[in-house]
């Protein structure tokens, strides 16, 4: 082969290396272009939510209405009957709960059923209830899309009266990545956690509720919730307690109430937790 093809071979080789090159470099700089979009979007789409709560958050007056209240303590069960806000014996614990504008709050929306907070958590949020549980899982109070959700009721609990009325009541919430909503529970799998975080308070028109967390569990997507206690009642509390990621001293027994709340691993498709709440009456 002559010098001169053999010249002319490395120039071909030479465009087409460079075409590759640009090639690859407009792809490159077409997925970062893209993923820049999504995050951009993503941050915009979750300030258009947190600015949705923070509206229904001074609706609901929760920072200007805060007061101390006197309860037993969590490990103390409740006597059906009794006082809920007398120890039976030692001394009390000091509560800070807040008074809920709930008529303000359904002026917004009148599916809100409750206000959840957990104390010095991300969560402090309405909860809803509707006819399906469709409605409010990827959409916020405003009916507007969004990957947040809303916090809500399984459509088959009994809140008549604006109270909790099953003996297992279960809210469902997204465990978003950045932080939002249910996020938290998933560190209720460190003992440390769960001993720093023991309860969340359940505000509803008629009633105050404590939540005395004592068990979390990890379920199949394939199981289904559980509204009532089966015929075994206590062996299905004590399975609760023995499966728990953390260990409890909450005593509970088939007189008293539950509150599951209910996220994704975010480990497994397949996979949800449960944290369970014993149901303390405040008021």
């Amino acid at each position: 082969m002559s010098e001169t093809a053999t010249g002319q071979n490395k120039k071909k080789k030479g465009k087409k290396t460079s075409v590759l090159l640009l090639i690859m470099m407009i792809v490159c700089l077409g997925v970062f272009g893209f993923s820049a979009y999504k995050i951009l979007s993503q941050k915009a789409e979750d300030s258009a939510g947190e600015a949705v709560y923070e509206d229904i958050n001074r609706a609901a007056k929760m920072d200007e209405t805060r007061e101390t209240m006197a309860v037993r303590p969590a490990a103390r069960p409740w006597v059906p009957g009794g006082d809920p806000l007398q120890p039976e014996d030692g001394p009390e614990d000091a509560l800070i709960i807040s008074v809920v504008d709930f008529e303000a709050l359904r002026e917004n929306n009148r599916e809100i059923m409750a206000w959840i907070e957990l104390p010095d958590t991300v969560v402090n949020y309405p909860v809803v209830q509707a006819e399906n549980n469709d409605k409010y899982l990827r959409h916020l109070l405003d009916g507007s899309y969004h990957r947040f959700g809303t916090l809500f009721f399984d459509y088959r609990n009994d809140l008549s009266g604006d109270l909790l009325n099953d003996d297992i009541t279960i809210i469902y919430g997204h465990n978003i990545r950045a932080g939002n909503m249910f996020h938290v529970i998933q560190f209720f799998t460190e003992q440390s956690y769960y001993e720093e975080h023991p309860y969340g308070i359940l505000y509803m028109p008629e009633a105050l509720y404590r939540l005395d967390f004592f068990s979390l569990v990890t379920i199949s997507d394939q199981e289904d919730m559980r509204f009532s206690y089966p015929e075994d009642m206590q062996g299905f509390l004590d399975g609760l307690k023995s499966q728990s990621h953390f260990s409890s001293d909450v005593e509970v027994t088939p007189d008293d109430r539950l509150v599951g709340l209910f996220t994704c691993t975010n480990e497994d498709e397949s996979e949800r937790y449960i944290l369970y709440a014993k149901v303390t009456p405040l008021e």
